[in-house]
């Protein structure tokens, strides 16, 4: 039983490996695409975490339901695409209505379900290949799995910036799209490095006001 558990732990962690095979950055932008981490310098991720330094994006109404049976696929899309067993059920409920409102996201969260609920009729030990051959080589299902991935990592979107108007969409500058600080402290990266979430150390974003407030 333990060597199965151990395969499957490194099956899990080679098909990580796969989804992203552009990453070229280490530690904590170890899960950034090269093609795009050239566009975001590593640094940005640690200061557009915090509340104040956030950009407000735009949000959509989706056009179906954020039900239970939605974010329960969503829930186990996110810890295979993943390879993390258990993710957290609220976090997962909180995610998934950012996906849907967003409306860079909204339109390719359905198909993608889809592709999964088709994945999941199949037996488990084919869903590693399944999705790298279903979902992460197809063109227009890919980029909103990276961003699932990129959501529970580090707690945000890497999307196109709504500021920027070049006509050329594949030119235009992306950023890091942040919601609930809560969840920023929880990002997987963290534990992955592990480290703490830059700025949270010894409390949550703000901690130092008020101890400063304390000594006075």
């Amino acid at each position: 039983m333990a060597t199965h558990s151990s395969e499957q732990a490194t099956q899990s962690q080679v098909s990580r490996r796969n989804f992203l095979q552009e990453t070229a950055f280490v530690g904590i932008a170890a899960l950034i695409p090269a093609n795009l981490a050239a566009q975001n310098p590593v640094g940005d991720i640690y200061g557009e975490g915090l509340p104040a330094c956030r950009v407000v994006y735009p949000t959509v109404k989706p056009a179906y339901a954020v039900d239970g049976a939605l974010t329960e696929s969503f829930h186990e899309l996110s810890e295979a695409l993943t390879g993390v067993h258990p993710l957290d059920s609220h976090v997962a409920k909180a995610y998934v209505t950012r996906i849907a409102i967003n409306p860079e996201l909204t339109s390719a969260l359905p198909p993608l379900l889809d592709a999964f609920r088709q994945i999941r009729t199949k037996p488990k030990e084919h869903w590693e290949s399944q999705i790298d051959a279903l979902i992460m080589k197809n063109s227009k299902l890919r980029p909103c799995a990276e961003q699932v991935i990129y959501v529970w990592y580090f707690s945000a979107f890497f999307l196109p910036d709504p500021a920027d108007k070049n006509p050329d969409p594949t030119k235009r500058r992306r950023i890091w799209v942040y919601g609930d600080y809560g969840h920023y402290a929880r990002g997987l990266a963290w534990s992955l490095i592990g480290a703490h979430a830059p700025a949270v150390s010894g409390g949550p974003y703000g901690h130092w006001a008020d101890t400063v407030t304390l000594e006075r």
